[in-house]
């Protein structure tokens, strides 16, 4: 029994020699690229453990580079913040220590600046490798991205510039940088640097490659069976740390038997160990995550923990969205399903309409099932999404003016509509305004995201909604529908002939009966919706929905003159619950005729009109005429670099406490959602978060304007609603 001293995976450390296996293609480009001088930066880009630093400390090793290259190995953590002259020193001694030449060290004593580093120093070099191209490797290359925001800019920019005047104007040098994204960095002075660099991308290993990672090491101390070698890469999917992790802990369960047999059950055990002893790879992996991709990570983790294969379909990574109650209209998530795919965190296949996603590493996934439920996370990443959004709701928390802190909370809520804080504080800022619709809306998101929380459900249930405006002495209870009112008729009637029909006496009148008749209206009567409570998963969908009421007058018929004062043609027979009227001292009221396949009897004279399909709140007696839109005309299409601005005309001088009211109507997740302001102009400029809201393929919006009053917190329409106009505004 042969038992090796020590564990000849390798995990946590960079690899080197014959121990590090693969990545022909990429030490071919570095010999392709830099031969000629046309190219003087490299940028290999990868997930974080791919292993970047391997490949590039095996450079120098490497047999086929050895003699046409001069490679010098530097960690950016030891020159990100320094000054430009320290910079060049920390260069010249990693490049003496690469290139061991007397005159050199003689010229490293000296201070170095950008001068005399270019101008004496370099030359030097150039001459002592002859016709070798001096290339300098900085590893972790966008540190300087994370340290941005943290430390003196200026210190980082001078380092920066420093590197990017020597890629510039030094063509007998070259640089490889390594990174982790293959994507523009928020830090512009990166930016500037990396992006005039050919891009390489360091991903998994070949199939081929994994197989003598796996195998090579142990080649005298186990024997993996077929099935197990394929377990590892169903695991692993080649990707070299997660490989070596479960090698390592297959190797640390089996060696002490010579020739043991390692098979699909181990694999298995050792990966489960794993999930602990990689602890700090998945850590680090994590790390590297945007919030917006930590979460949607989460999802697509919780998710494919329920399929049997763990890839999940768009149409069930919504229904997890809805489960947990995520709005899943902020632009981040399609930005981190972008990011986890390039990062080989995640594959997309499948058709556009119903796209399939999956953990490429299935090791990655058990890991984020096990230390990064989404339930726990929830919570901590949803305020977090977008980096604009917590900024314009610090804003709108510091805003001096209702009206400044409403735009900052409306911007803060389009970046980021998961974020409570920001729902909330939009609720009560539009509450204070008297936008009680607008009000409501943010109140039923915010309870949405939370629905346990008591203050929230408080508060989305107390809000005083617009009362519709209603005729003197008139009550709303006593407005009873037109089914109704046909039957009372119908039964005066039937009363009146039978009567006379078997002989009812000469000069004998008909009790009095006083019976309701339907007066028609001009206008609409509004009934908002106010119950929106949460019983289900769906998003909710805050739309003023009214209800019309006909108007009801009293009128007493005699037993010798009864003539009909309307003409009224039985409507669809109403599914809401009518309201019985209470007896009152003036009347007996009259039981309506039971609900039948019968169609009533139709008396002659006016029609009743119908309620048109969408209104809000309309007064009987407008104080104004309804406001004439002017644009965008009907079915106006806009692309989204227009600035798209609603406009119509003036009414007149409005009192102090009326305003325009505009309401928005358009698709958003499939369902119908309204929006809108109050102004005292006439125009309104379309915040550009409805074009992140609203559903394609069609894009349209739908739009109309009224006047409203204010007062005490109360508000009531002065004037009709103006046409409704449509118009597309597409993104893309």
């Amino acid at each position: 029994m042969v038992k090796p001293k020590f564990n000849p995976y390798i995990i946590g450390s960079p690899v080197h020699g014959a121990a590090f296996y693969g990545r022909e293609k990429l030490v071919n480009v570095v010999e392709t690229a830099l031969a000629v001088n046309t190219v003087n930066l490299l940028v290999f880009y990868g997930q974080r453990r791919m292993g970047k630093t391997s490949l590039l400390q095996n450079m120098p090793l490497r047999d086929e580079l050895k003699d046409n290259f001069v490679f010098v190995y530097v960690d950016t953590v030891d020159i990100y913040n320094r000054k430009a002259v320290d910079v060049l020193s920390y260069f010249t001694q990693k490049i003496v220590e690469a290139i061991p030449d007397s005159e050199l060290l003689s010229l490293a004593n000296l201070k170095q600046d950008s001068d005399s580093f270019r101008s004496q120093f370099l030359p030097t070099v150039y001459q002592a490798i002859g016709k070798k191209r001096l290339v300098i490797l900085l590893d972790e290359f966008d540190i300087f991205e994370y340290k941005a925001g943290k430390l003196d800019p200026n210190s980082l920019d001078s380092a920066l510039r420093t590197i990017e005047q020597l890629i510039r104007h030094e063509s007998e040098l070259a640089f490889i940088v390594a990174v982790g994204r293959g994507e523009e960095y928020g830090y512009a002075a990166l930016n500037q640097v990396i992006r005039t660099g050919h891009w390489e991308k360091i991903s998994l290993l070949e199939e081929e490659d994994t197989y003598k990672l796996i195998t090579e090491p142990v080649k005298d101390t186990l024997n993996y069976q077929p099935e197990a070698i394929e377990e590892i890469r169903k695991l692993s999917a080649g990707h070299p740390y997660y490989t070596q992790l479960i090698c390592y802990e297959i190797f640390n369960e089996l060696q002490t038997i010579e020739g043991q047999e390692v098979r699909v059950a181990d694999v298995r055990t050792a990966a489960t160990k794993a999930l602990e002893t990689g602890s700090g790879g998945f850590n680090w992996l994590w790390e590297g995550f945007s919030p917006a991709e930590r979460l949607m990570a989460c999802l697509i983790a919780e998710a494919g923990h329920h399929t049997s294969e763990h890839t999940v379909t768009s149409t069930q990574l919504e229904a997890t969205f809805k489960e947990f109650r995520i709005f899943r209209r902020s632009p981040e998530f399609n930005e981190a399903l972008n990011g986890l795919t390039a990062l080989d965190i995640l594959q997309q296949s499948g058709p556009i309409k119903n796209i399939e996603y999956r953990y490429i590493v299935e090791l990655v996934r058990n890991w984020i099932c096990q230390e990064h439920p989404l339930a726990q996370e929830r919570p901590n990443l949803l305020p977090h999404l977008s980096v604009r959004a917590a900024a314009e709701f610090e804003k709108g928390e510091k805003a001096d003016t209702l009206q400044v802190a409403l735009e900052h909370y409306r911007s803060a809520v389009a970046s980021n509509p998961n974020h409570l804080q920001a729902q909330l504080a939009l609720g009560q800022a539009l509450e204070n305004k008297g936008s009680m619709l607008e009000a409501l809306s943010a109140f039923e998101a915010a309870l949405w995201l939370d629905p346990e929380n008591d203050t929230i459900r408080h508060k989305r249930d107390t809000i005083k909604l617009p009362q519709p405006p209603q005729s003197e002495g008139q009550s709303p209870r006593n407005r009873l529908p037109i089914f109704m009112v046909i039957g009372i008729i119908v039964l005066v009637l039937i009363g009146f002939f039978g009567y006379n029909a078997f002989g009812g006496a000469t000069g004998t009148s008909i009790p009095t009966a006083t019976i309701a008749a339907v007066t028609p209206t001009d206008t609409l009567t509004p009934q908002p919706t106010v119950e929106p409570s949460i019983i289900s998963t769906n998003e909710p969908t805050i739309m003023p929905q009214p209800t019309v009421a006909p108007t009801v007058e009293e009128i007493t018929p005699t037993a010798t003159e009864l003539e009909p004062t309307a003409s009224l043609t039985a409507p669809p027979v109403d599914t809401s619950t009518p309201v019985s009227p209470a007896p009152t001292s003036t009347h007996t009221p009259v039981p309506p005729l039971p609900t039948s396949t019968n169609t009533p009897p139709t008396v002659t004279d006016t029609p009743v009109s119908e309620p048109a399909a969408t209104s809000v709140p309309v007064v009987v007696k407008p104080t104004y005429s309804a406001p004439a839109l002017l644009s965008p005309v009907q079915d106006t299409a806009l692309s989204s670099g227009d600035e798209v601005i609603l406009r119509w005309e003036s009414v007149g001088e409005l009192a102090e406490n009326e305003q325009y009211a505009v309401r928005l109507i358009y698709q958003s997740q499939e369902e119908e959602q309204w929006s809108g302001d109050q102004l005292h102009s006439t125009e309104w400029i379309l915040p550009r978060r409805f074009l992140e809201q609203v559903d394609g393929p069609d894009f349209k919006f739908k739009w109309f304007v009224y006047i409203e009053r204010v007062n005490d917190g109360q508000t009531e329409a002065v004037s009709p609603n103006s046409e409704t106009w449509t118009f597309y505004w597409k993104r893309g």
